[in-house]
């Protein structure tokens, strides 16, 4: 006579309310702005000054040094597709670490986790030209990244709709970025 198989009764999925027991939503009050100067610091010396290569490089950016000058600038961040904002807060870090006096101001009214169409003006930055252009690089990488990752998300969050399943965890770390 053969073992018999213990049956389980099938699961009951969460309910909502015990779903929303495990989401948790972080602020950017709760992150450690000393943490996230040490992160910016890393990707800005990987970019100017070739951090984690084998080889010796030229430190700086070059081009910008042989060509452009400290007269004011302004750049805008500006939505080329569709998408979900994601890493504002981060930006005046960003420009911050690389030393001169940067302004970074906010569209207004506009937050992490909205959704904004194509063209949107998300932020402008005025200062030195040279230092907006030596920064570009870290804060795009920053900015794309917590941006691609909010705007997928949103993706996913539609297609499971209003079925009982939930997103609970987005993962926007990755080590050494």
């Amino acid at each position: 006579m053969p073992p018999s198989v213990p049956t389980r009764p099938n699961p009951t999925p969460p309910s909502k309310p015990a779903a929303a027991a495990f989401a948790q939503r972080l602020t950017w009050a709760e992150l450690d702005p000393a943490y996230l100067r040490q992160l910016i610091t890393l990707a800005r010396e990987e970019d100017l000054a070739g951090a984690g290569l084998a080889r010796a490089v030229t430190p700086g950016d070059v081009t910008t040094s042989a060509l452009v000058g400290e007269a004011p600038a302004r750049a805008d961040f500006t939505a080329r597709v569709p998408l979900t904002v994601c890493g504002l807060p981060l930006l005046p870090l960003i420009f911050e670490s690389f030393g001169s006096n940067c302004s970074v101001t906010t569209a207004p009214g506009l937050h992490d986790g909205q959704i904004v169409a194509k063209g949107t003006v998300l932020a402008t930055v005025t200062g030195p030209a040279a230092t907006l252009l030596k920064a570009e690089r870290t804060a795009l990488n920053f900015f794309q990244k917590l941006t691609g990752v909010a705007t997928q998300t949103t993706r996913y969050v539609a297609a499971l709709g209003a079925s009982n399943t939930r997103l609970l965890d987005t993962r926007k770390t990755t080590p050494g970025f």
